[in-house]
């Protein structure tokens, strides 16, 4: 029994995740959507009903890639040779629709060799993966902030080139891989790298409903599908294929829409003024075009062009005001430059909006200054270099390589060898990487004595550039300001490093120094994991305000306690003051038994000494 999928058009709003599919559908060279926002808005809902509106497509019988009976340039080889023959055979299928799960492993999404066939036939062959799975159809990634990195890396490579290359195992398959690439993410959960988002064409943010009236029509909806789907959908097959017809006609269309160059200049400008890269501005043009080609017009105006860059720019660019600040200033400009331009500038009368301003980012009084911490560790000799390519976290990785047993290659090694008993020399192993992630704790001082010599300021700058390697490790991180008479717990644990980067940005220096209040609590925070958390600090370590009644006592006391739960690396930035005025950053490493490390007044964590054991 065929399942009822909840129709496209019955979803409550969303016009602009209803439009960015759309558009996939109508162009899949636009790159895929993605879908950013809480759970429960959805999401996935949405993504499914997309196949209900897109035809039944003419597939060659018995093709593992449903390869198009009537394009040879998008053929296998062995359909290619079917279609020089003139034996191909074609049926109807629908459009196939893959759900990409988390666990997913690059072998399974790429392909492998084929066991059963080398077991029985002793030929190396492919394994079709879902990438093949999904050709000519649409791939939904559900968490693709949680994928694997090389995972997601080898989708949105198939989705860009539209083929899949399989070098695995001694097999050398290339095959069509044309798809429309729907991934969700929850930022809450942890962001994609900068070098992914940009590899999605479209975004958009799916928000909660904030009108009761709103929620109350999603309710009486759903309630209604699942009282009598089939009675549901006959309800909206009308508007259905309205939507249907509207996208098979703008296919049609789409090779005649012109864009004129004034508007491309347009483009141009605002991606350039927002650094949003290359990527930007041609998706952006091939999304205008298929705006145009929707509405049922062989050329783009201004409308269509904004509409798009607001879709293409939002995961390109963190600002939304500064987004809609730039479009706007340079739609304003466009329309002066057009005055004389005739009837085909692009820029149509009353197309202008109203009531937006070009924003501008203000810089605060101390600049964050751009730290690079990715100094080298030479842990037998205690120097350090600038010549390294490994940073702090290579120290604090769990991750530690460890040779397993690979069954697979096991088992290849011993058929291509003839044999049907395994013996030593078939044995293959393979270096492997635990996913597990270190809990982290970031501490910085933000005493009103960091703002001399603008420690304040570099450490906000150290601070930021940790961000990038506990994304890669994908880390927990907590986030600790202290000051005044004691410490400040600005976010939990969490993987949504955007919020850390704020709170980053907000720190400023006040007040007196309370040091045994931050030592403690890390502690507290480390005493919930059963496992080693790593505390890094960034202070000048001159501690004046006690817990009890003496400060040093306090220092040691807690400086030992959280040596027990958690491994310390202490960044000083007392930048040689320490000579003046009695820092307690040496006390702090040699009881909890952490690693002291000097920074110099450029930010510079290991030009100098590095760090050193205690």
């Amino acid at each position: 029994m065929e399942k009822v999928l909840f129709p496209f058009s019955a979803v409550v709003d969303e016009d602009d995740l209803k439009m960015a599919l759309i558009l996939n559908a109508i162009d899949q060279r636009i790159g895929g959507v993605l879908i950013m926002g809480p759970k429960g808005v959805a999401k996935s809902t949405i993504a499914r009903s997309l196949t209900d509106l897109l035809p039944d497509i003419d597939v060659v019988k018995d093709c593992p890639f449903k390869c198009d009976p009537h394009d040879p340039s998008s053929m296998c080889d062995e359909c290619i040779k079917k279609y020089r023959d003139g034996t191909i055979v074609s049926e109807k299928r629908k459009i196939p629709f893959v759900n990409m799960p988390v666990t997913a492993t690059l072998d399974r999404v790429v392909g492998s060799l084929d066991i059963k066939r080398a077991i029985d036939e002793g030929l190396r062959a492919l394994q079709p993966g879902l990438l093949a799975e999904a050709n000519r159809g649409i791939i939904y990634i559900d968490e693709v902030n949680l994928l694997d990195d090389s995972v997601v890396d080898s989708i949105l490579d198939s989705a860009a080139s539209g083929i899949n290359v399989v070098e695995r195992e001694g097999v050398s398959v290339t095959h069509p891989a044309r798809f429309i690439l729907i991934g969700t993410m929850n930022p809450e959960e942890g962001d994609l790298r900068p070098q992914l988002k940009d590899r999605f064409g479209l975004s958009v943010t799916a928000v909660q409903p904030s009108d009761p009236e709103e929620l109350i029509e999603i309710s009486n909806r759903v309630e209604e599908f699942d009282r009598d789907p089939e009675a549901f959908r006959r309800k909206y097959e009308k508007i259905q294929n309205e939507i249907r017809n509207r996208i098979m006609r703008a296919r049609s269309l789409l090779p005649s829409v012109v864009i004129d160059e004034d508007l491309k200049r347009f483009i141009a400008e605002v991606v350039i003024k927002l650094q949003a890269g290359n990527r930007a501005m041609i998706t952006a043009v091939k999304a205008s075009k298929a705006i145009a080609a929707f509405n049922g017009r062989d050329r783009v105006n201004i409308d269509d062009v904004k509409e798009a860059l607001n879709l293409v720019l939002k995961h390109r660019v963190k600002d939304s005001a500064m987004i809609r600040g730039t479009i706007e200033k340079e739609s304003r400009d466009l329309s002066t430059r057009s005055v004389e331009a005739g009837p085909h500038s692009g820029y149509e009368e009353g197309s202008e909006s109203s009531g937006r301003r070009d924003m501008k980012a203000g810089n605060g009084k101390d600049e964050e200054k751009d730290v690079e911490v990715s100094a080298a560790f030479d842990e037998e000799s205690n120097r350090s270099g600038r010549t390294g390519n490994a940073d702090i976290f290579r120290i604090l990785d769990q991750n530690r390589p460890g040779d397993h047993f690979d069954y697979r290659a096991s088992l290849v090694n011993m058929i291509m060898n003839g044999r049907r008993r395994m013996k030593y020399e078939d044995l293959a192993f393979v270096s492997s990487r635990s996913r597990a992630s270190i809990p982290v704790i970031l501490a910085v001082d933000a005493s009103r004595s960091m703002e001399t010599m603008h420690r304040i300021a570099l450490a906000r700058g150290i601070a930021r550039s940790f961000l990038h390697s506990a994304y890669r490790m994908r880390v927990k991180l907590s986030y600790i300001t202290f000051y005044g008479t004691e410490s400040h717990l600005m976010v939990e644990p969490t993987r949504n490093l955007d919020l850390i980067d704020r709170e980053i940005s907000r720190t400023v220096p006040q007040g007196k120094t309370p040091i045994p209040a931050a030592l403690k609590m890390m502690y507290d925070i480390s005493s919930r994991y059963r496992q080693r958390t790593v505390s890094i600090m960034i202070t000048d370590g001159r501690a004046n305000v006690p817990l009890g009644n003496d400060v040093t006592h306090d220092v040691r006391e807690w400086s030992a306690k959280l040596g027990t739960r958690s491994d310390l690396f202490l960044i000083s930035s007392t930048m040689g003051s320490e000579r003046f005025m009695p820092s307690y950053n040496e006390d702090i490493c040699r009881y909890s038994g952490g690693q002291l490390i000097e920074m110099d007044g450029n930010g510079h964590i290991a030009l100098y000494s590095g760090y050193r054991r205690y």
